[in-house]
């Protein structure tokens, strides 16, 4: 179990997985949506196409997020090799995930 290191993602992993050894990292936090921290998602998504390559204001884009998910990746491949995990995250990355393992595409 590899989730987000953020104390709600970490509860949510714990309820969820309670005999599973929890592994935190960072890599797997949300979106850093900048001013739209906080903000309703039909706010924050209302700028999804612009702010694929684009970063939020005083945030990240989309691509910031992807890479890190790439890199999050390659670092459990190595880690684990041979074995599975279960990922828990926010919906920034899992968004991610669909691009990278899925082929999806961000518009």
């Amino acid at each position: 179990m590899v989730c987000s290191d953020l104390k709600r993602a970490v509860d949510f992993a714990s309820l969820m997985f309670p005999k599973s050894k929890i592994a935190k990292d960072k890599r797997l936090r949300e979106c850093n949506y900048g001013k739209f921290n906080g903000k309703p998602m039909s706010v924050v998504y209302s700028m999804k196409e612009k702010c694929v390559d684009k970063k939020f204001p005083g945030g990240e884009s989309y691509k910031d997020v992807e890479k890190r998910i790439k890199g999050f990746l390659k670092a459990v491949s190595n880690k684990y090799k041979d074995k599975h995990i279960a990922i828990v995250s926010h919906q920034g990355p899992q968004l991610a995930l669909d691009v990278i393992v899925k082929k999806k595409t961000w518009g």
